[in-house]
Parts: structure tokens; C-alpha cells; sequence
């Protein structure tokens, strides 16, 4: 879905560009997990520790 429609409103509130998504999924525990990835460190980028 990512791959034909990226993220945009995400890429300008983070000013990085979308690189891939991975995604896994426990049925019996009905449990999900999303993993974006941007083409920056994110967690770097917005730290308060400089």
C-alpha cells in the first residue's frame, strides 16, 4: 500500500523521506506490529540530548 501511496503527511511532519515498512502479525494473540523506516535516524533527529 506504502509503496504506491507513501506516507506523505508523515514525511513532512518527520522532514524525512519513507524507505520501507515491515510488518508482523500474531493471529492467536491478536497482536501487531509496524516498523517504518526513513531514509534519517528519526530518534537522533528529534532528541533533546545534543
Amino acid at each position: 500500500m506504502y509503496r504506491k501511496n507513501p506516507p506523505s503527511e508523515m514525511e513532512e511532519f518527520l522532514q524525512c523521506k519513507f524507505v520501507d515498512l515491515f510488518v508482523d502479525i500474531d493471529i492467536e494473540r491478536d497482536f501487531g506490529m509496524s516498523i517504518f523506516v526513513f531514509d534519517e535516524d528519526i530518534e537522533q533527529k528529534f532528541s533533546l540530548k545534543k
